[in-house]
């Protein structure tokens, strides 16, 4: 049979050492800091994404929404917090939860949260999510599937793709 060893899948690194696979997402969170440059970069460091039992509230007042430009840039980061959530970074689940909650009508507070959530990650960029086998016996083995057409729904013409990932013939992740 043919071994072939995937680095990179859907913008997350694949890492393997010995039977621990590890996962991380550095071309991701490059582009994030890149984006908020010296906004993050003078914020003092955190032990946490956000403050312990945070609750974020909608803004109802249109005066103190933040301007199209900056809620276009709060939407984009907190996309790509929830992106580093999904595949690397389930330590970011809570900030990015409270944070999604206001991405129609965010305000000042609310971009500082995201900063402050943007920050932790530059702090803890060199952590990976780490998978290992609970038995040392138990061979690690990845397969993934997928499956797309370009454009072919005649009528709409939209594209149709899906995937699905199997972790030790387990499936791990799908989407049809």
């Amino acid at each position: 049979t043919r071994s072939e060893h995937i680095e990179d899948f859907i913008g997350c690194r694949i890492e393997k050492e010995d039977k621990t696979i590890l996962l991380s997402q550095p071309d991701l969170i490059k582009k994030m800091l890149q984006k908020f440059g010296d906004r993050v970069h003078t914020l003092r460091e955190y032990d946490t994404p956000a403050p312990t039992g945070t609750h974020i509230i909608r803004c109802n007042d249109d005066e103190a929404k933040l301007s199209d430009e900056e809620q276009a840039e709060f939407r984009s980061g907190v996309g790509s917090l929830l992106y580093l959530f999904k595949h690397s970074r389930p330590d970011l689940s809570n900030s990015v939860r409270e944070l999604s909650k206001v991405m129609d009508g965010a305000n000042k507070a609310h971009q500082k949260a995201l900063l402050r959530a943007v920050k932790f990650v530059e702090q803890t960029q060199e952590r990976k999510l780490v998978l290992s086998p609970e038995c040392n016996k138990l061979e690690w083995e990845i397969k993934a599937f997928s499956d797309s057409d370009f454009a072919g729904d005649t009528e709409t013409r939209k594209s149709i793709s899906s995937f699905v990932i199997f972790l030790c013939r387990v499936p791990i992740a799908l989407r049809l």
